[in-house]
Order: C-alpha cells, then structure tokens, then sequence
C-alpha cells in the first residue's frame, strides 16, 4: 500500500496522480498546476447572485430605509408599481401603495417612492451587469472574481 500524497498547496489542483518509487517507498505523486481561470459562465452566475440580493432602498420624504427582495417575482412587482407611479404621477395622483418589505413590513410608499425606489433597483441592476461585463473583458477573467471588492 503505498503512502499518501503530500497535501495541495493553496493555489493549485491536482491535474494527474501516479504511483511513483519516493526514497525506496512507493508513495501517491500528484501532477500540480494551476487551477482553469473561470468561465464567463460563471460570472454571470455571480453576477445573478449578487443582482438577487435584498436591496437597500433610502428614501429621503421622509427620512426611511427598508430593504427589498432582488428575485424574479420581486423584481416583476417593483417594475409594475414603478411603472404606475410614474402613470398615476402624470394623472395627478397622490394615492399611497402598500408595500411589502424583505423585512416583511407593510408601508405605505407615494408614487415619488416607488418611482425612487424603482431608480435604486435599477441602479443596482446596472452597476452589478456592468462589473460583471468588466470581468468577462479580463484576460484572463481572474481567480478571484466573486471577492466583494470586485463588485458594487
């Protein structure tokens, strides 16, 4: 039974293994190099995880913070009540929507909220797609892409 390999050092996979004759012992000899730089795939994969993260919203009239969800059926929701706002804003309406936070709070937001709100969910989606694509135009696309520093 020959002895173990020596452990992998960080920074590096395992490309092969053999059997080989070490100092008279027959020992498991890994192949090292260097891992695959990642896929574009795989960024537009963070890219979505960071996109579906709850979102901060800061509205100033008055003064309030609250989060909200970032998956599909949130993101369906908060296009439709922006896009209402704006309609009901040129109708001349002043009528509050509930609405119901990540926090799971029920508020009350005018047509300027939802339409601010609206804005912040864009932003973010912008601001992550855009990062995302700045890593995808790297050459390679670096290892670690998905570290927070790397995005907004």
């Amino acid at each position: 039974r020959p002895l173990p390999a020596d452990p992998v050092p960080d920074g590096k996979v395992v490309l092969g293994t053999q059997v080989a004759i070490v100092d008279g012992v027959p020992k498991v000899v890994n192949e090292l190099g260097d891992p695959p730089a990642p896929t574009g795939s795989e960024v537009d994969a963070e890219r979505d995880r960071r996109i579906g993260l709850p979102l901060p919203i800061v509205l100033t009239t008055p003064d309030r913070t609250f989060s909200v969800n970032m998956d599909a059926d949130a993101l369906r929701n908060m296009n439709g009540l922006a896009s209402g706002a704006i309609l009901a804003k040129v109708l001349g309406s002043t009528t509050a929507e509930e609405f119901i936070t990540f926090e799971n709070d029920t508020i009350n937001l005018s047509p300027d909220d939802l339409i601010s709100m609206g804005l912040q969910v864009q932003a973010r989606i912008k601001a992550v797609t855009f990062a995302g694509r700045d890593l995808k135009n790297l050459s390679p696309i670096p290892a670690d892409f998905a570290i927070d520093s790397r995005w907004p």
